[in-house]
């Protein structure tokens, strides 16, 4: 096999791994956006939020542009299932006054 044919098969390998993620993921683009605020300040907020336990993550492979598909974080409202700590309500992932 020559390296151009281990290149095709490896991109085939991993484009059949594209994930699309629900739309509770974002990015931190996307939160960005939706708090009306820049991306470095989302950025920081969502960090708080990791260490603080409101927020998880999780890496999807996504396509990108051109024919590359990239691992991507993405990061949601923690829930959980009543086990003594409390649902974050929406309300406090709204857009910043």
């Amino acid at each position: 096999m020559d390296s151009t044919e281990l290149l095709r098969r490896i991109r085939n390998e991993l484009m059949g791994k594209l994930e699309s993620p629900s739309q509770e993921w974002k990015t931190r683009k996307q939160w960005g956006e939706q708090w009306d605020i820049g991306g470095t300040q989302a950025g920081r907020f969502i960090a708080a939020a990791l260490s603080a336990g409101l927020m998880e993550r999780r890496t999807f492979r996504v396509q990108c542009e051109g024919r590359a598909c990239y691992p991507k974080p993405y990061y949601r409202i923690k829930e959980t299932d009543g086990s003594g700590t409390s649902k974050v309500p929406m309300k406090e992932f709204e857009k910043p006054e």
